[in-house]
């Protein structure tokens, strides 16, 4: 199976948001989130969960904290990442490892922009190749500002690579 079936057509995004397609990347997204919400349990599940996150707020010299505490997100941060488990289960990321309601954004010819169904926050996506490779953020700085750019003002873009913990 490769990405033609993961991947959302207009036809699929309700008609309220097809006004929205037309104004960039940053208003797909939005309407892509919104269809996956209401298709896709896992991923309402992970925004239910988010909605019940606790917070506190402190300073420590001229810097401001904020902790945050998501009981829900103890299904990604505990999963097992040894090899074995890994190699068992597939990689999650590529299109025969996603829940069949999971659908992406074609993000040019060879990303796809995924909800993450585990939200850390608000919009929180996942940016995957098309290809099963290697990580790296060597030889993808570019890539990651232009989506950056693409995405505009209401989104942050950071890279967690291998190694780096659950995002």
């Amino acid at each position: 199976m490769g990405w033609n079936r993961g991947l959302i057509g207009e036809e699929d995004i309700n008609a309220s948001s097809k006004a929205a397609i037309s104004r960039g990347l940053s208003a797909r997204v939005a309407a892509l989130i919104d269809h996956q919400k209401t298709t896709w349990p896992m991923l309402a599940e992970g925004y239910a969960g988010l909605a019940q996150t606790e917070t506190k707020r402190f300073k420590v010299e001229e810097s401001n904290i904020v902790v945050q505490h998501n009981p829900a997100r103890i299904k990604s941060t505990s999963a097992s990442v040894d090899r074995a488990s890994v190699k068992a289960r597939g990689c999650f990321l590529c299109p025969e490892g996603l829940p069949p309601e999971e659908k992406g954004l074609a993000y040019g010819s060879d990303l796809v922009i995924l909800c993450n169904p585990f939200p850390v926050l608000d919009n929180h996506l996942s940016i995957v190749h098309r290809e099963h490779v290697q990580q790296s953020i060597y030889g993808n700085v570019e890539r990651l500002l232009d989506l950056a750019s693409d995405l505009g003002p209401d989104f942050f873009v950071l890279y967690n690579g291998p190694e780096c913990g659950a995002s």
